[in-house]
């Protein structure tokens, strides 16, 4: 995961919009992944969906996966990690 998270920053910086990530990573490390064996009910494209971890990848929003607080893979990771980045950029320029 740090690996991942650290992409996502060499990313976002090369764009220009990733000025200031203390806060970003807090949030993204508070996220916790879903238990395979367990089945979820959660916000997936504004309506509940009902099913296994692998039913939710990339059919929820950033804003879905950080309400939930649980993440399917290291794509929720990634894409939390960008949404928070270029929301807390865009809020300091």
């Amino acid at each position: 995961m740090p690996v991942l998270l650290l992409c996502a920053a060499g990313a976002l910086h090369a764009q220009g919009s990733f000025r200031y990530p203390t806060g970003v990573f807090d949030r993204v490390k508070a996220l916790k992944p879903m238990d395979y064996a367990r089945v979820y009910t959660l916000s997936a494209g504004g309506r509940p969906l009902t099913g296994k971890p692998y039913d939710f990848l990339r059919r929820r929003t950033p804003e879905e996966i950080l309400a939930s607080g649980l993440t399917v893979d290291s794509g929720d990771i990634a894409i939390v990690t960008v949404y928070l980045a270029q929301n807390t950029a865009s809020k300091r320029s």
